[in-house]
C-alpha cells in the first residue's frame, strides 16, 4: 500500500492547495478598494446560507444521517456495506475506523484555547491591514496595485520554485502543445479522406469489421 499512499498524499496536497487558494482570495489579503462599500445581503440570503452551513456540520459531525439511509438503499440491492455508528465511518481496510465526533471536539477544542489567549492577551489594536503583513513597505514599490495586493497573488510561487529544476527539463507546455499538434494531423487527415470521397468507404469498412467482431464476440 506504500504506492498508494504517496499516491494519496500528493492528491490530497493538490486538492487542498487549489481549494485553499478560493479560501485565500475571499477572506484573506488586502481588500480592494472597490469591495470597501458592499454591505451584507439581507436576511433572506442569510438564513439559507446559515441552514446550508448547520447542515454540513450536521452531516460531518454526525455522517450516520446521511450514510444510514444509503447504506440501507446500497444492501437492498445486493451490496454489502456498513458504517460502524452514528458518528463513525468504517473504512474497506482493517481496524480504518474514524470517528468524526472526536475530529469535530479536537478542532472545537483548538478554537476554544485560541479564543482564551486571545481574550486574555494583549489589548489589541486595529491599524490598516498593509500595515500588518508588509513591513512599513508600500506595494507599489513592488509594482503591485491594490486590487493585487492580495494572499492569492503568486499563490503558487514557492511550488514553482520547488519544482522549477523538473521544470526547466520537462515543459508542461510543449507536452500539451505536441498532443494538440497530433490531434490537428490526424483531424487534418480525416478530413483529408472524406474531402476525396475515402472516408465513407473507411468508415464502412471499419464498420464492417466492428460486426464482424462483435458477432465473434457473441
Amino acid at each position: 500500500m506504500i504506492i498508494f499512499a504517496i499516491a494519496m498524499i500528493f492528491a490530497s496536497t493538490g486538492a487542498f492547495m487549489y481549494l485553499f487558494r478560493a479560501l485565500a482570495s475571499i477572506f484573506l489579503g488586502q481588500l480592494p478598494d472597490r469591495f470597501k462599500d458592499i454591505k451584507e445581503v439581507p436576511l433572506t440570503m442569510l438564513i439559507p446560507m446559515i441552514i446550508m452551513m448547520i447542515g454540513m456540520l450536521l452531516i460531518g459531525v454526525v455522517p450516520g444521517v446521511v450514510m444510514k439511509p444509503l447504506t440501507t438503499a446500497l444492501r437492498a440491492v445486493g451490496y454489502n456495506v456498513n458504517i460502524a455508528s452514528w458518528t463513525s465511518l468504517e473504512g474497506a481496510l482493517k481496524n480504518s475506523t474514524i470517528d468524526l465526533t472526536l475530529v469535530f471536539l479536537i478542532f472545537l477544542g483548538g478554537f476554544v484555547i485560541s479564543a482564551i489567549m486571545y481574550i486574555l492577551g494583549n489589548k489589541s489594536e486595529t491599524v490598516p491591514q498593509e500595515d500588518n503583513y508588509t513591513g512599513g513597505e508600500y506595494p507599489e514599490e513592488w509594482g503591485v496595485n491594490a486590487d493585487r495586493f492580495n494572499y492569492s497573488y503568486s499563490f503558487y510561487q514557492p511550488f514553482k520554485e520547488m519544482f522549477e529544476p523538473l521544470l526547466e527539463k520537462i515543459s508542461i507546455d510543449e507536452f500539451f502543445a505536441s498532443i494538440g499538434r497530433n490531434f490537428e494531423y490526424m483531424s487534418a487527415t480525416v478530413q483529408g479522406l472524406f474531402r476525396r470521397g475515402e472516408g465513407a468507404v473507411l468508415l464502412f469498412s471499419i464498420g464492417v469489421l466492428l460486426l464482424i467482431l462483435g458477432g465473434w464476440i457473441i
